[in-house]
């Protein structure tokens, strides 16, 4: 018998950019991540970018699902913003499993290059993301369990950016949609599974979509 599934959103706090733009400082838009917990285990959508935001969202999820296990850490798309706190993560969950497609590991992996890594991202938030990096595994499946219940993965392509997906639980008619931009994943669920996905809730992966500053910088990447 299945569990009951309960889902959680911890949203971080805004990151200051260390660039100014235009003579103006400037913050990342704040980033959601949704802990979609049974009686026993838990799954994490998505992670935030600094170690003091991962630090923050470790504590929110002992206090939310103090008797919980980890067990997966999907990763909706190859954005840095979305699972640079896989490392820490991982370290006080060593059991659990950072999953991903095979195209958004790829993408992932681009990210750590110096033209992405060092030019990009450690000048927007210097001593603030823990390295060495790791990324997601490669998920061959469209689907995976946790305590019986089926996690359906959604891929979408081009939205934010491209290989994005979203993650669908069907026992909560639930969505989590990363940075798909919500007009585009009703098209998208219309267009490619219109008997199949129902969802009562969409969660979003950035607040407020984006921010023109975080949409700005995500342009270069």
């Amino acid at each position: 018998m299945s569990s009951l599934l309960k889902a959680d959103v911890w949203v971080s706090s805004r990151l200051p950019i260390a660039i100014q733009r235009d003579g103006q400082s400037s913050a990342f838009s704040p980033i959601s991540c949704t802990l979609i917990h049974g009686t026993h285990e838990a799954v994490l959508v998505d992670t935030p970018i600094s170690t003091t935001q991962t630090t923050d969202l470790i504590k929110w999820i002992e206090e939310t699902a103090p008797t919980k296990t980890l067990k997966y850490i999907y990763i909706t798309h190859g954005h840095g913003d979305h699972w640079f706190g896989i490392p820490l993560l991982l370290k006080r969950w060593p059991s659990a499993r950072a999953i991903a497609t095979p195209a958004t590991v790829a993408h992932s992996q681009g990210q750590l290059e110096p033209e992405k890594f060092i030019n990009i991202w450690t000048r927007f938030f210097p001593s603030q993301i823990y390295q060495p990096q790791k990324t997601a595994e490669p998920w061959l499946s469209d689907t995976f369990t946790m305590e019986g219940h089926e996690f359906r993965i959604i891929e979408v392509g081009q939205t934010d950016t491209h290989d994005s997906t979203a993650l669908y639980v069907p026992d909560i008619h639930l969505v989590v949609a990363g940075d798909i931009v919500p007009e585009k994943l009703y098209r998208r669920m219309q267009e490619l599974f219109p008997s199949r996905i129902n969802p009562h809730a969409i969660l979003a992966g950035a607040k407020a979509a984006f921010g023109l500053n975080a949409y700005e910088f995500k342009k270069t990447l």
